[in-house]
C-alpha cells in the first residue's frame, strides 16, 4: 500500500524494526529473560545483515504497493511469504558462517513472532486507510448510471460513488473537460460496442489524464483471463493497467538495465576502441552519431549510435524511416548493422538513464507527431523508457509498420514481467550471434 514515499520509507523501516524486534523478544522468551551475553553479541554482529536481507525482500515482496482490490489477507499472505523467505536466508546464512553460539530455536520463534507483529502493524494501516478514504469518483461512459448508483449504494462501505454519466458519442477533449470539472478520479466504460478506434481514444485520453479505467467485461472479455477484477455491487468490472511499471518492479528493471549494461561494457570494451577506427578508415565524419529521440514521458533526449552511414546522409532525403536496404549504409556500418553492434554506444545511455534494455524503440519527434495523429494509442508507448532491443524488434523487419510495431510494444507494455524482459534478452542475443536481421 502506497502512501507517498515519506510515508512507505517509514512504514518499511518500521517493519525493519519490529523484525529486530521480532528476535530480540525470542531471545528473552527462549531464556526465560535471561539471555547470556555471549549469545546476544552474536546477533548484535549480524544485526545488519539481518536488517538488509529481511527488508529488501519484505520490499521486493510488493508489500508498499498501492493494490486496489487488496484485502487483509492478501497483505498477510505477502508478509507470511516475506518473513518465511528471509528466515531461510538468515538460518542458511548462520549454518554457512557457523559463528551463532545460540540454539536454533530462537529463529522459529522470531519466525512466529516477526509475522506477528509486522501483521498487526499493517492491519492496523490498513483498516486506519480504509476509514479515510473517501469513495473514488467515478464517471460512466455509456449507459446504465442508475444501475451504478443503485449498486453502489447497496454496498455496506461504498468505495465508488458515480458522479455522473456521458455519451460515449462524446468527443475525448469535451469528455476531458467533464473530467477535470467533476473532480473524476476514474471512469467506467459500460459501452463496449464502440468502434476500436473510438475506445481506445476514450481509453487513452482518460489515462492521459492520470485516471483509473474500468470496462464492463462482457462474455468474451471474461475469457481472456488474468484480469484484475473489481465490482460495484454484483456488477463486475475490468480494470487497466494505468502505470505498467511502479514500485518494485520499477526499482528491479532498473537494477537489472544498470548491472547488465556495465557487464556488457566491460566484455566488448575492446570493440569501442577498434569500431571507431574501422569507421574513421573507411568514410570521414565523426565515428559516433548523435540524434535527438523521444522517450519516457514524451522527454526528449539525444542518443547515441556508431555511424553506420556516410556523412550527412540525410542532407539531400530530409528525416526518413530507416530501411532494410539503404543505399546510404556504409560498408563498416552494414556489418555493424547485421551485428547490431551500431547500437552498441546506447548501453550510456542505460546508464544515464534514459534508456532500458528492452523497451520500445524510440523514434525521432518528427515522426512521433505524425504517429500519435494517425494510430489511437500511440502515446501508450512513451508510459515506460525506450529500449534497444524489444517485441517488435524480434518480431518485426526495418520495414514493419508502425501500425504493426505499436501492437508488440502495447503488448510489451500491458504484460511487462521480469521473465518476459529476460527472454527477450535472450532471444535478441541469438540474433545477434546468428547474425540475423
Amino acid at each position: 500500500m502506497v502512501r507517498g514515499k515519506g510515508r512507505t520509507a517509514l512504514t518499511w523501516l518500521c517493519d525493519v524494526i519490529l523484525v529486530n524486534l521480532g528476535i530480540i523478544l525470542s531471545f528473552l522468551i527462549r531464556f526465560s529473560g535471561k539471555v547470556p551475553s555471549t549469545n546476544f553479541r552474536a546477533y548484535l554482529n549480524i544485526a545488519l545483515w539481518v536488517s538488509l536481507i529481511s527488508g529488501s525482500v519484505l520490499y521486493f515482496s510488493g508489500l508498499y504497493e498501492e493494490v486496489e482490490e487488496e484485502s487483509s489477507f492478501d497483505i498477510f499472505y505477502k508478509i507470511f511469504i516475506s518473513v518465511s523467505l528471509s528466515s531461510i536466508i538468515i538460518v542458511a546464512l548462520s549454518f554457512y558462517l557457523r559463528n551463532l553460539p545460540f540454539p536454533r530455536t530462537v529463529f522459529v520463534i522470531a519466525w512466529i513472532l516477526e509475522i506477528l507483529l509486522i501483521s498487526a502493524h499493517h492491519s492496523y494501516l490498513f483498516y486506519s486507510r480504509q476509514r479515510k478514504i473517501p469513495p473514488k469518483r467515478l464517471l460512466v461512459i455509456g449507459t446504465d448510471e442508475e444501475e451504478f448508483i443503485r449498486e453502489s449504494k447497496r454496498q455496506s462501505s461504498p468505495k465508488y460513488e458515480i458522479v455522473g454519466l456521458v455519451n460515449a458519442d462524446a468527443e475525448v477533449e469535451n469528455l476531458k473537460r467533464t473530467i477535470r470539472k467533476g473532480k473524476v478520479q476514474g471512469v467506467i466504460i459500460s459501452d463496449l460496442s464502440l468502434e476500436r478506434s473510438k475506445l481506445l481514444d476514450i481509453i487513452f485520453g482518460c489515462q492521459q489524464e492520470g485516471l483509473s479505467v474500468y470496462l464492463r467485461p462482457g462474455l468474451y472479455e471474461v475469457m481472456m483471463g488474468r484480469l484484475e477484477m473489481t465490482h460495484i455491487g454484483d456488477i463486475p468490472l475490468i480494470k487497466l493497467k494505468d502505470e505498467p511499471l511502479k514500485g518494485r518492479d520499477k526499482a528491479l528493471k532498473g537494477i537489472m538495465d544498470f548491472s547488465l549494461s556495465l557487464l556488457i561494457l566491460l566484455f566488448s570494451s575492446p570493440l569501442l576502441f577498434l569500431i571507431p577506427l574501422l569507421i574513421k578508415m573507411e568514410s570521414k565524419g565523426p565515428f559516433l552519431y548523435r540524434q535527438k529521440r523521444v522517450g519516457e514521458k514524451e522527454r526528449i533526449y539525444e542518443i547515441y549510435k556508431f555511424r553506420s552511414m556516410i556523412e550527412n546522409a540525410e542532407e539531400r532525403t530530409g528525416p526518413i524511416l530507416a530501411k532494410d536496404t539503404d543505399e546510404r549504409v556504409t560498408k563498416v556500418g552494414n556489418l555493424l548493422r547485421r551485428t547490431h553492434l551500431d547500437e552498441l554506444p546506447q548501453l550510456f545511455n542505460i546508464l544515464r538513464g534514459e534508456m532500458s534494455l528492452i523497451g520500445p524503440r524510440p523514434e525521432r519527434p518528427v515522426f512521433v507527431e505524425e504517429f500519435k495523429r494517425k494510430i489511437p494509442g500511440y502515446s501508450r508507448r512513451f508510459m515506460v523508457k525506450p529500449g534497444i532491443t524489444g517485441l517488435a524488434q524480434l518480431y518485426g523487419n526495418y520495414d514493419t509498420s508502425a501500425e504493426k510495431k505499436i501492437k508488440y510494444d502495447i503488448a510489451y507494455i500491458n504484460n511487462w514481467s521480469l521473465g518476459l524482459d529476460l527472454k527477450i534478452l535472450f532471444m535478441s542475443m541469438e540474433i545477434v550471434l546468428r547474425m540475423r536481421k
